[in-house]
């Protein structure tokens, strides 16, 4: 496991949802199981072997987005 380019790529989908996020007049909507292709893809990228495990990376993105809400609706 490469932790520096699993650090690396999870700062870069914070970045990416801090900027839509800004850059959107209402809430965006993001499906995790998007979210999750997008940073193991990334990961793929940069050479990291790591899984991503998207319970796991909800929970961690949830930490760093305090007002984003979990919906079940889909």
């Amino acid at each position: 496991m490469d932790v520096t380019g699993d650090s690396t790529a999870f700062v870069q989908l914070v970045h990416y949802i801090s900027e839509v996020q800004n850059d959107s007049a209402t809430a965006p909507v993001f499906k995790l199981s998007e979210i999750a292709k997008k940073y193991q893809a990334r990961l793929q990228q940069i050479g990291s072997s790591t899984w991503v495990h998207a319970s796991r990376l909800k929970e961690q993105l949830l930490l760093h987005f305090p007002t984003m809400r979990v919906s079940d609706f889909w």
